[in-house]
């Protein structure tokens, strides 16, 4: 990775929590069969890669209110 962030705290803050969600967005898209109502109603489980990743959006989903909080 050759990417830098900025040297204002400020605004490398904003470009962290866009990054992180944007992360959130990409799980989401691939977990969304383990959300669709329709197939949760049919006794769909989630197989072990997808309980990582849905690990993975918890844990996004923590460190971004804790900074929203902060």
């Amino acid at each position: 990775m050759t990417e830098f962030l900025t040297k204002n705290a400020d605004t490398a803050l904003v470009e962290i929590k866009e990054k992180l969600y944007e992360r959130m967005d990409i799980l989401r898209t691939c977990l969304g069969r383990v959300f669709d109502p329709e197939l949760s109603d049919m006794g769909y489980a989630a197989d072990l890669t997808e309980r990582q990743m849905m690990n993975e959006l918890q844990f996004l989903e923590n460190l971004l209110d804790i900074i929203e909080r902060s």
